[in-house]
């Protein structure tokens, strides 16, 4: 069976792709929660003395000159920056998320001649999250999370949150960052959003990341976007596929497991894994076929160390327990002998759809128009000669209907 259009390119815009892409309405949302708590924070760290008491946090070091008026500067980081954000498959516990970073300068937070901050993590988290209370105060159905030990979480209504990581740059990074940002006028109307190519030139050795127990961190954010970038050019024509096949492994892990510690990172790595490995051998107009290769080595990889793709002697796989690695194993021994089944066994479109709808749910469109038998003769726009690229991609839509979400996210994910 050929299940591609079921999974991604139906000209009907039924396809599972779609179904698990956000509405434009709920990216805008979480979008314009991320804009007021940006405002709200170059509001409060432009005042921060007022809001707190230095005595109260140990807030400065000796020698440590007080700031002027400064501006943070801040760069969307995450699933919605590498253009894998889905739609969660169960709401609640399941949240769609985006990941803000707040870039501050040493300067505000160490004495001359320091490299690293002075000012204790505490006492910045303090500042941030006394100005993000105040923000949900006033706004129906926000609520603050303290929980997490690296970053701020606001929550949504509509089960949705913001989080927010703290980090640190050199003083001249900053300054330069400023300076070419008014002069280039690469930044949104608030001046706050780092534009990509001037984030990319930002010192990877002298970012710190705010830690609640553990301090400042060294932390570049960029290296797994950077990582998983590369991984998309690298294969080329097949990088799509691959940015989607990821997509697919969030949306069945999230069918599987209300909640778990398998994380959409150690997910991307395995894929990536895959594709390096087989290379050219993936198809590269065949989402079910390279989702089948994926899905066959997956149970292997996920009974062994999974490694941080970005820094050494890490590993995406830290906290599971035995219990939770055979879980994780064996579910995706199951998921690849569905879709094998799908793909390879089924006598019907019916029974091809159900054997994917058992591991990714109902998500996955009853439409036996979208499956193709392999020797039934294809006219798709993809074999027509000399069509157009954007019938070729799969993603053309009835123009009647709204514009495509899949194109618009990676817009939005391109001009973010």
């Amino acid at each position: 069976m050929n299940l591609h259009r079921l999974f991604a390119g139906s000209p009907e815009g039924n396809d599972f792709l779609t179904a698990i892409t956000p509405s434009g309405g709920a990216v805008n949302q979480l979008r314009a929660a991320r804009d007021e708590m940006r405002a709200t924070l170059r509001n409060a760290i432009s005042q921060w003395e007022r809001s707190i008491k230095a005595e109260d946090f140990l807030l400065l070091r000796e020698g440590v000159q007080r700031p002027q008026l400064l501006r943070p500067r801040f760069r969307m980081q995450g699933s919605l920056a590498y253009g894998t954000l889905n739609d969660p498959a169960q709401k609640p516990p399941q949240e769609m998320d985006l990941d803000d970073g707040l870039f501050l300068p040493v300067s505000f937070l160490a004495g001359n001649g320091q490299s690293h901050p002075a000012l204790i993590s505490q006492g910045l988290f303090f500042v941030v999250e006394n100005a993000l209370e105040k923000l949900c105060q006033r706004k129906k159905g926000w609520t603050l999370d303290r929980s997490k030990p690296s970053c701020v979480r606001v929550c949504l209504p509509g089960h949705a949150h913001v989080d927010v990581a703290l980090y640190s740059i050199p003083d001249a990074e900053f300054d330069e960052l400023s300076r070419r940002m008014l002069k280039e006028a690469t930044y949104d109307e608030q001046g706050l959003e780092i534009h990509e190519w001037l984030y990319h030139q930002l010192p990877a050795s002298q970012i710190m990341l705010a830690h609640r127990h553990d301090g400042w961190k060294p932390s570049d954010p960029r290296e797994l976007e950077n990582w998983f970038r590369k991984a998309i050019s690298r294969h080329e024509t097949r990088g799509e596929v691959l940015r989607r096949v990821c997509r697919y492994l969030k949306a069945w892990r999230d069918f599987q497991w209300r909640e778990c510690k398998l994380s959409s990172i150690a997910l991307m790595a395995c894929a990536v894994q895959t594709f390096d490995a087989l290379a050219s051998a993936l198809p590269a107009n065949r989402d079910d076929l390279a989702l089948e290769e994926v899905a066959k080595r997956l149970p292997e990889q996920l009974r062994h160390e999974i490694k941080n793709p970005v820094v050494d002697g890490q590993r995406l796989d830290e906290g599971w327990t035995p219990a939770m690695r055979q879980d994780y194993a064996s579910r995706a021994h199951e998921f690849a002998a569905a879709v094998t089944a799908a793909v390879h066994q089924a006598q019907t479109a019916t029974e091809a759809i159900q054997a994917l709808q058992r591991v990714l749910g109902p998500r996955i469109p009853d439409d036996a128009s979208l499956v193709r038998s392999d020797d039934e003769p294809r006219r798709s726009a993809a074999t027509i000669e000399g069509a157009p690229a954007i019938l070729t991609s799969g993603l053309l839509r009835n123009k009647s209907k709204q514009p495509d979400p899949v194109i618009k996210q990676e817009r939005e994910r391109r001009f973010a």
